[in-house]
């Protein structure tokens, strides 16, 4: 949060609530969210290229399950 946005929600009376996790760990959740989304992207790239030919499934099931596992992965840091 800016220093702005923190001098106007205490000046509201706004009740601030401490991050949950250390910096160094939001930042890497963000990493891995990052990345996430990149592969999540490549997915769909490869899907709307080959829409009309036979897809490897196979190799997209893999790919979905491991995009699966990894954010189970990051959703069980933030518990």
């Amino acid at each position: 949060m800016s220093v702005p946005a923190f001098v106007k929600k205490k000046a509201q009376g706004t009740r601030l609530v401490v991050p949950k996790l250390d910096k160094a760990t939001r930042q890497s959740v963000a990493k891995d969210l990052e990345k996430l989304g990149s592969n999540a992207n490549q997915i769909a790239k490869y899907c709307n290229q080959h829409q009309y030919d036979a897809p490897n499934y196979e190799a997209l099931e893999h790919n979905i399950n491991e995009l699966r596992e990894r954010l189970d992965d990051i959703w069980q840091r933030l518990k």
